[in-house]
């Protein structure tokens, strides 16, 4: 099956959605996001009821928040990025209170995992648990 995406971003109170982007367009659309507060949704159009369906990224200046989207038998599942080693100081991302270990600073590792997704259609444990 070909995975069929939806890319949209909210940035500067403004939104933009693009069905069947490319790779290239995937990784314009976060670097947009680079040092600046809004987020950027990839998701899958044809998911099936069962898998992942959309990953995402929330941005505040320097820290990220990277979730995916997920079901199982049971329903919905959220699987994030986390640094066991990390602080649990809360950091401010678009409103909401985060502890620091499940952030990252790493803005190639997002892009890193975006493209993993974009590829494969699910995001390995190694990046997000």
């Amino acid at each position: 099956m070909i995975i069929e995406y939806e890319l949209s971003i909210h940035l500067n109170n403004e939104y933009h959605e693009i069905v069947q982007p490319t790779w290239v367009m995937v990784k314009e659309y976060l670097n947009l996001l680079r040092g600046q507060s809004g987020s950027t949704h990839l998701r899958i159009i044809n998911t099936q009821d069962i898998g992942p369906e959309r990953l995402s990224v929330e941005g505040e200046g320097e820290y990220y928040l990277i979730t995916l989207l997920e079901y199982n038998e049971l329903g919905g599942d959220v699987r994030s990025f986390s640094e066991p080693k990390g602080s649990n100081n809360k950091i401010l991302v678009n409103g909401d209170y985060w502890p620091a270990r499940q952030l990252t600073k790493d803005f190639d590792f997002v892009i890193s995992v975006f493209k993993e997704f974009f590829e494969t259609g699910n995001v390995s444990t190694k990046y997000l648990n």
